[in-house]
């Protein structure tokens, strides 16, 4: 299966291997689904900005089963969140 630009938020992201990364996300049409990311933890990755939590991004993946591959993102907005609700909000959606 893949699945091409769908919108999604960064809940969760920890290592995975050496130069790898799980991300949590969470998108409107699949729900709560977990990526690798190949190789975003080397100097020159180009989407090691982009990989942070409560961010709005486009995701690109292909993958059966619960895991899957990160293929392609672009971010979609690029926001902080506060230190009200918005935040508590998050930190909610999170767990």
């Amino acid at each position: 299966m893949r699945v091409l630009l769908q919108p999604a938020c960064i809940l969760h992201r920890r290592p995975y291997r050496e130069t790898s990364l799980i991300l949590d996300l969470f998108t409107s049409e699949f729900g709560r689904r977990s990526l690798v990311a190949r190789g975003v933890r080397k100097l020159k990755s180009r989407w090691a900005g982009l990989l942070e939590p409560f961010q709005l991004l486009l995701v690109s993946w292909s993958g059966r089963g619960e895991m899957g591959t990160l293929l392609h993102i672009e971010l979609q907005t690029r926001y902080q969140l506060s230190s009200g609700p918005t935040l508590r909000a998050a930190f909610y959606l999170n767990e």
